[in-house]
């Protein structure tokens, strides 16, 4: 028993603390507080991004951004109201719980009005708002 617990205790040591996404301090951003007057009943979801998972991410990161983010760990987090379909995405540094960048995608009612003039994007209108996949480009 003793064992037992001394490795649990020895785990966060060898294996680093979990962050956990600090969903009250995301609620209290102004853009997101607007969110949720709107939409009371959404739901967040998040995950965590490494700092070195920031250039793999570039496109979709300028795609909501518009701009390139320090090279930095990043919570993404997403609030996603089933009724009305709206989503609203946020880049928020892990460090000062601040959005270094939100983004809510535009409504829409069928594939073509998601064109972003990219061809090398799959545009879909999703349950009302855009989504722009990224097509990996061929190499042979």
């Amino acid at each position: 028993m003793k064992k037992i617990f001394f490795a649990l205790l020895l785990f966060p040591l060898f294996f680093g603390c979990a962050q956990k996404f600090d969903e009250r301090a995301f609620k209290q951003l102004d853009e997101v507080k607007d969110f949720f007057s709107e939409h009371p009943k959404a739901e967040i979801d998040a995950k965590l991004f490494r700092k070195q998972d920031i250039p793999l991410l570039e496109i979709t990161i300028s795609r909501h951004c518009g701009r390139k983010l320090p090279e930095k760990a990043y919570w993404l987090a997403e609030a996603f109201d089933a009724d009305s379909g709206r989503r609203l995405f946020a880049w928020i540094d892990t460090k000062t719980k601040k959005a270094d960048c939100l983004f809510i995608p535009p409504d829409c009612k069928k594939n073509s009005d998601c064109d972003d003039g990219n061809t090398l994007t799959i545009d879909a209108c999703v349950e009302g708002s855009c989504i722009f996949q990224q097509i990996r480009a061929s190499t042979t």
